[in-house]
């Protein structure tokens, strides 16, 4: 996942729900102001990890954050699914049965 690509996603999504919010009476203009300038502050990061870590805290000030962040962890777990799904097909086709049991093994337990 290209991370630069993630928080310009994330960015416009944030914009989108302020707007939303702010149409619905949901947060005042005072609010809205914090919590952009809140994300912005927490720019830039340095893994996609960073993304969801310094989503989830912001998350915890302001609950219009906690969608984006539920939707990150959600292509996040998706991401690892098909790149474990992937590594486990190419296991397979060089007999690697096995190491291939290995890998969905540690899928189940990450998903526990």
């Amino acid at each position: 996942m290209d991370v630069k690509q993630e928080v310009e996603i994330v960015k416009k999504e944030l914009v989108e729900i302020i707007i939303e919010s702010l149409k619905a009476n949901k947060i005042s203009v005072d609010e809205a102001k914090k919590l952009a300038n809140d994300f912005l502050n927490v720019l830039p990061v340095s893994s996609y990890n960073d993304l969801l870590n310094k989503l989830k805290s912001l998350g915890e000030e302001h609950s219009e954050v906690k969608k984006i962040y539920v939707d990150e962890l959600e292509k996040a777990s998706k991401a690892r699914d098909k790149e474990a799904l992937n590594k486990m097909r190419d296991l397979i086709k060089l007999g690697k049965i096995e190491e291939a049991v290995s890998v969905a093994n540690s899928m189940e337990k990450e998903g526990n």
